[in-house]
């Protein structure tokens, strides 16, 4: 493998294959959350006007892996900070939410005894009353009761998340993280001109109750002719995250939690993929845990071998856990995997730690290469960076922790495949700098 950190180098189409856009731009109006060493330091943080929607208080980032002890915040925290306004405070992979008492109160969920919904998990202490963190599709009872940004707020989030990609050298994104006010923002940027980003779009279901009306609204949607937006299919959710502990294991975490748990049964699955494949769309499919891969790979391969005519795309989002019978499967097959080699900069601390006799299945990029399987990289932005070079260095240092070498020059596997897209498009680096990024013959840096 061929590495590029000190050197001068071209890409043509450089691609972030797995973005969520607007949560990129807007990162800006939550608070931060990603320094914190203790629950208790967010008394040091000085919140402002714009980390406000309505009369939430918004932020994102933190991590309990960080903090010694490694143990989940509660509400009693900001109850102590914020008494009289909801708060709730994104978790850095995006599926976890702290909140505090007032929006647990908004939410309905507490004085009384709630079941864990499927998928999901309400924090309880040891009396069975909510922690004030909420895990997977338990988020969905909050997050139905916090504002969301307007067309015009959305408008900008997009505009400075596409100012963010090219800012790092990206000129094509996949984004993973679509809705309908998001859809009717990104039609009116593109009448007006305003896009100078090449768009894949996906349109996410994460809860799978609302699948019908996400695929209605991308069959829709792909009718549509932006000359910079391909609308390619939906995106569901199969389990969780390694860093709360919800991807779904073949076994059980070290710590005893568990072995994670998945948001749909295989039988819906199935359903989702035969339906989504009948639309002519691509099923893009979120799965980190080895055995939600294995699961996953096994419904599409009954279909693919099977004698049902559906026979679509499937992509496997992350792909950060999986065992070798698992990638047999997908030999021949129309698979693609988006890994995010710059998770493993973030998870080497905790990642053995915590799925133990699994570590030989992490990040299994030259099992896949072996198998001829198609494979794309990106950042996960914002739970990431959208960085070429944390790419580069993700894949140097997993080396020397054991992680089998990437064989292909990493480079192949972050420039998008159809050059006729957007013709003359490329970025220079340059000692771990972007230098120019040119769009279409333009220079847009």
């Amino acid at each position: 493998m061929r590495f590029h950190l000190t050197m001068h180098f071209k890409v043509n189409n450089c691609f972030d294959s797995h973005v969520h856009w607007a949560m990129s731009g807007q990162s800006s109006t939550t608070l931060s959350l990603k320094n914190l060493h203790s629950p208790q330091e967010v008394a040091g943080l000085k919140p402002q006007a714009h980390h406000f929607r309505g009369d939430w208080l918004l932020g994102f980032g933190w991590d309990q892996n960080t903090w010694d002890p490694a143990t989940l915040p509660t509400r009693q925290t900001l109850d102590t900070l914020f008494p009289n306004h909801p708060v709730a405070f994104g978790r850095i992979d995006g599926h976890a939410l702290w909140l505090n008492s007032e929006a647990l109160r908004r939410a309905d969920l507490l004085g009384k005894p709630i079941e864990n919904p499927q998928g999901g998990v309400i924090v309880r202490d040891e009396q069975g009353i909510p922690t004030g963190v909420l895990l997977d599709l338990a988020m969905d009872r909050v997050k139905s009761h916090i504002p969301k940004p307007n067309k015009k707020e959305l408008q900008r989030h997009l505009i400075e998340g596409q100012r963010y990609f090219h800012s790092r050298g990206f000129t094509h994104i996949r984004d993973m993280s679509c809705s309908q006010e998001q859809w009717e923002a990104l039609t009116q940027l593109s009448e007006t001109e305003q896009l100078t980003l090449a768009v894949e779009q996906y349109f996410d279901s994460e809860n799978p109750n609302r699948f019908n009306s996400v695929l209605q609204l991308a069959h829709e949607a792909k009718r549509a002719h932006l000359p910079l937006v391909r609308v390619k299919g939906v995106k569901v959710f199969y389990d969780g995250a390694l860093g709360s502990e919800g991807a779904l294991l073949s076994c059980s975490y070290c710590s005893g939690s568990g072995n994670g748990f998945r948001l749909m049964d295989e039988e819906t699955l199935r359903e989702i993929m035969i339906r989504t494949w009948e639309k002519q769309l691509d099923l893009a499919v979120h799965v980190i845990g080895d055995e939600a891969a294995h699961q996953v790979v096994h419904t599409a391969h009954t279909l693919w071998n099977g004698n049902h005519h559906s026979r679509g795309r499937l992509h496997l989002e992350h792909a950060q856990m999986m065992r070798p019978e698992t990638i047999a499967l997908l030999e021949n097959q129309n698979v693609t995997c988006h890994m995010q080699p710059c998770h493993w900069l973030s998870d080497r601390r905790w990642l053995k730690a915590k799925v133990g006799s699994l570590f030989p299945f992490v990040f299994p990029w030259q099992a896949l290469e072996n198998k001829k399987v198609a494979i794309h990289f990106g950042s996960d932005s914002p739970i990431e960076e959208s960085s070429i070079f944390n790419t580069l260095t993700a894949l140097k240092d997993s080396v020397s922790a054991g992680v089998p070498a990437l064989k292909e020059d990493p480079l192949k596997y972050l420039q998008h495949p159809d050059p006729n897209w957007t013709p003359d498009t490329y970025s220079v680096f340059r000692e771990n700098k972007v230098e120019t990024v040119f769009f279409r013959g333009k220079s847009i840096s």
